[in-house]
């Protein structure tokens, strides 16, 4: 039972695999760090931009740490995720033209009802999978992903050149707002994910402990 636990969990966590995605992520960040500091034109751009340049390249620089030595991959990812997720809800806030005020109110009830349902998510799929009721493949993710991109490129240009100024800030609202969620499920996965690998080594720890005790106790 416990080769077969060990199994899912390393399936699971996918380690080797997660490890190839983390140069994917770096154009993402670039291109929501931009927008974002577009958008806020009523923060300076000489504040704005060098804050967004030691963020990147600070991530930058951890991801590459994290190739050679995968510790804290998964809180890595937690991190960009959760960055990923800040920077939409941001540009949501930003294109709704909302004053301060509001917009704090806003970030509140956009926080509170999301992180709980997404944590009730990361754990009922983790669950599943760890229990062998469903499994994750990415590679049959990857096609799907790459159909969305360019249909939502396709539908982004469309858009721009029928819709009118309160029609695009509608449809921008809407997309960056299920983007702000997915990210933020991303991110509570991934932290999910460095919770259950430290628990798995702890686990293994103790068991090297355990075997190194019971022959001193024999002597």
């Amino acid at each position: 039972m416990e080769k077969d636990e060990d199994k899912l969990v390393d399936k699971f966590l996918n380690i080797t695999t997660a490890q190839k995605w983390i140069t994917g992520m770096y154009p993402m960040l670039a291109f929501l760090e931009v927008f974002v500091c577009l958008t806020y034109i009523s923060i300076n751009l000489a504040i704005s931009v060098p804050c967004a340049v030691v963020i990147f390249f600070s991530i930058v620089i951890w991801g590459e740490i994290i190739k050679e030595n995968n510790k804290f991959l998964f809180l890595y990812y937690g991190m960009e995720n959760s960055l990923l997720s800040l920077c939409c809800m941001l540009i949501v806030l930003a294109i709704s033209h909302l004053d301060f005020f509001y917009g704090i109110i806003a970030f509140i009830a956009m926080l509170l009802p999301s992180i709980p349902c997404n944590i009730y998510f990361a754990k009922r799929q983790a669950r599943k999978m760890l229990s062998g009721q469903d499994s994750m493949d990415d590679m049959k993710l990857k096609p799907f992903v790459k159909i969305a991109c360019s249909l939502g490129v396709l539908i982004g240009i469309i858009e721009m050149r029928i819709l009118s100024a309160d029609g695009k800030t509608l449809v921008g609202v809407v997309c960056f707002g299920i983007m702000f969620y997915m990210f933020q499920g991303f991110a509570i996965s991934e932290f999910h994910k460095e919770i259950i690998r430290r628990r798995y080594n702890i686990n293994i720890n103790n068991l090297l402990k355990q075997q190194s005790i019971k022959p001193a106790r024999k002597r």
